[in-house]
């Protein structure tokens, strides 16, 4: 039998980057990077820890999501959550980590979704332009993120 952990609720993010986010309009020389916690009853109060290019990004948590505008060139992201079960005691279950190459004025979209077999880490897979402005926008933006408005 499992039990899940992380009931409290993350923050939403500054009004300011959440503007910024919204925008769809990547500064000059930068790519926006977004990645979405769509809403799914499996796995509702595990909290989502991503990394970009190894680093922390931030947390999510149901209907969130992480904005972030970055450098062109390679980058990769990584999902990850605490399991605690009442047997095994607690366990961190990374994913895959999942590597794309960002162009300068691009937006890239990611969607991460709860493991399809016990045991496993989250997934996270590049989705569409029309799909991903239309998650961020019925979603709210985690205050959980390393990365601050950027003028």
């Amino acid at each position: 039998m499992l039990c899940q952990t992380g009931c409290k609720t993350v923050s939403e993010g500054s009004p300011e980057v959440k503007q910024q986010a919204l925008a769809f309009a990547p500064q000059a020389g930068k790519a926006n990077i977004y990645v979405i916690r769509p809403s799914r009853l499996v796995g509702r109060s595990l909290k989502y820890s991503v990394t970009l290019d190894l680093a922390p990004f931030g947390t999510l948590e149901n209907d969130s999501y992480l904005f972030a505008a970055v450098s062109p060139g390679k980058h990769g992201l990584q999902g990850s959550f605490l399991e605690t079960g009442l047997i095994l005691g607690e366990a961190t279950r990374t994913g895959a980590l999942l590597n794309f190459n960002a162009e300068a004025g691009q937006n890239y979209y990611f969607k991460i979704e709860p493991p399809i077999w016990p045991g496993m880490g989250p997934g996270i897979e590049q989705i569409a332009e029309p799909e991903g402005r239309d998650r961020v926008q019925k979603s709210r933006l985690s205050a959980v993120n390393r990365f601050e408005y950027q003028k």
